[in-house]
């Protein structure tokens, strides 16, 4: 299980995905955030060596911020209230993936995906409006 409130480098992510999913991960699923996508709840869901990458919902995080002027005062301090415990800088984004497979291939792969999270100067760079290189493909399918 990998569990981490900092969201994944698209690109890093894209690569270690990429060029390390070993034959020993059968499947893993979950969902995650991405730097580039701060307002998407992302599904990830593997089987073997293909992947989907489905939008789920949208963060309270980035719904709170009323992007597209929808929301209602009461609509929004109530957004406000859900979030009021939640981590300071991310909200309630989370990254949260579980991994089946064999035991030493599942902790290499997590090894790689701790190492995709960004960094404190990629989070940073986020923070200011920064964009980030993301390979992953844009027209997600829908979760109803």
């Amino acid at each position: 299980l990998l569990r981490d409130e900092r969201p994944f480098h698209p690109m890093r992510l894209w690569r270690h995905f990429r060029e390390n999913l070993g034959l020993g991960i059968h499947r893993s699923k979950g969902f995650l955030w991405l730097a580039s996508r701060p307002e998407q709840v992302l599904l990830w869901n593997q089987s073997a060596g293909s992947i989907e990458l489905e939008l789920m919902a949208y963060w309270k995080a980035a719904l709170v911020k009323n992007p597209d002027k929808k929301l209602l005062p009461e609509e929004i301090a109530h957004l406000q209230n859900q979030l009021r415990d939640a981590h300071p800088l991310f909200g309630d984004r989370l990254n949260e993936l579980t991994l089946i497979g064999a035991e030493r291939d599942r902790a290499i792969f997590i090894r790689g995906l701790q190492n995709c999270l960004c960094t404190d100067s990629e989070i940073a760079h986020w923070q200011a409006g920064g964009t980030f290189e993301d390979p992953w493909p844009r027209s997600l399918r829908r979760v109803s």
